[in-house]
């Protein structure tokens, strides 16, 4: 018989019939005191938008493994990294996400997101499989 890990099941089993992947966690990230910016894990809406076991950002854009690193609760605009990286501002409230041009390290990002006065490189990015509401 086969000794597998706490939590682990066999292929096929009916017990892993639907794993659930879980949530991702949020990053840590250095933020000024008294910001509007935050990461704290029940201000990012992390199962509302980033559940990959329910309708997701990551799978409306098409981009893999989408998670936020911080939000500002103000405006709602969000900064976000994918898996390989890459670096995006998305807006709740509009629905635009825009990929960062120039940022490519965590920190580098947050400092530009939140001094952002209109001069950050970005560009759009679409997903034209995806049904837009009018």
């Amino acid at each position: 018989m086969d000794h597998l890990p706490a939590g682990v099941t066999r292929a096929g089993n009916e017990t892993n019939a639907k794993v659930s992947v879980p949530v991702p966690k949020p990053f840590k990230v250095d933020l000024p005191r008294h910001c509007t910016w935050t990461n704290e894990a029940t201000q990012l809406e992390l199962t509302t938008y980033f559940d990959p076991n329910k309708p997701n950002l990551s799978n409306d854009f098409g981009i893999n493994g989408l998670q936020p690193v911080i939000r500002d609760t103000e405006s709602d605009v969000f900064l976000l990294q994918d898996g390989s990286g890459n670096f995006y501002q998305w807006s709740s409230w509009g629905g635009e996400m825009w990929r960062l041009e120039d940022c490519t390290k965590v920190q580098e990002a947050v400092q530009a997101i939140m001094r952002d006065s209109g001069i950050l490189k970005k560009a759009p990015v679409w997903n034209f499989s995806r049904p837009e509401r009018r």
